[in-house]
């Protein structure tokens, strides 16, 4: 999936730790470890904007980098985030495994037009699925949707 890179300063997306049904596959905790996936992701750097609120992401656009996301990071910086990018619009579905971090998620349509946006609890195996078919979703810090007054209906623009 190409993302077209915007000129323009406007609006961003969602990001984090993503899994789908089949990656739960693995059968003990040690097939969940950087280590597990073979390689060390060589994950894109961009910029998003939301309401002209800036945030610096890195993108998830193909499996590894998708079933890794998040996990095993000790910390994320205020302003950023991770992108996860799918091919076409489904019912996403996350989890915290093995991620420590205090994260809200947002699940945008194929039009990067922000459609819900959930928190994520830390280490939880708890499935949160987006309510609708999404192509995108943006995990970032707990509170910084809020603290930036991004909401729903909120359009995310990415800036290479």
């Amino acid at each position: 999936m190409k993302i077209e890179i915007v000129p323009v300063f406007s609006a961003m997306l969602i990001l984090c730790i993503g899994c789908s049904e089949n990656d739960r596959t693995l059968s003990s905790e040690s097939d969940y470890s950087p280590e597990y996936y073979g390689y060390s992701p060589d994950f894109d750097d961009a910029v998003a904007v939301i309401n002209g609120e800036t945030l610096f992401i890195e993108i998830a656009d193909d499996d590894n980098e998708r079933s890794l996301g998040l996990m095993f990071r000790d910390s994320l910086e205020g302003d950023a985030g991770m992108l996860f990018v799918f091919e076409e619009p489904q019912k996403l579905n996350f989890w915290m495994k093995n991620t420590s971090l205090e994260l809200d998620i947002a699940f945008a349509d194929s039009q990067f037009i922000i459609r819900e946006i959930k928190p994520l609890e830390p280490y939880s195996v708890e499935n949160i699925f987006s309510g609708f078919d999404a192509q995108y979703a943006l995990e970032v810090n707990r509170g910084w949707f809020s603290s930036k007054n991004v909401s729903l209906g909120d359009k995310i623009q990415i800036i290479k």
